[in-house]
């Protein structure tokens, strides 16, 4: 595995994290 595709990996896992963050923090905005 390149250095270049564990940055893309590492890159898209927080983008996923932030997402479901996100969606949690607006779905409890709204309980």
């Amino acid at each position: 595995m390149t250095a270049q595709q564990i940055k893309k990996d590492q890159i898209f896992t927080i983008v996923m994290v932030t997402a479901v963050i996100g969606t949690l923090g607006v779905i409890t905005s709204y309980l």
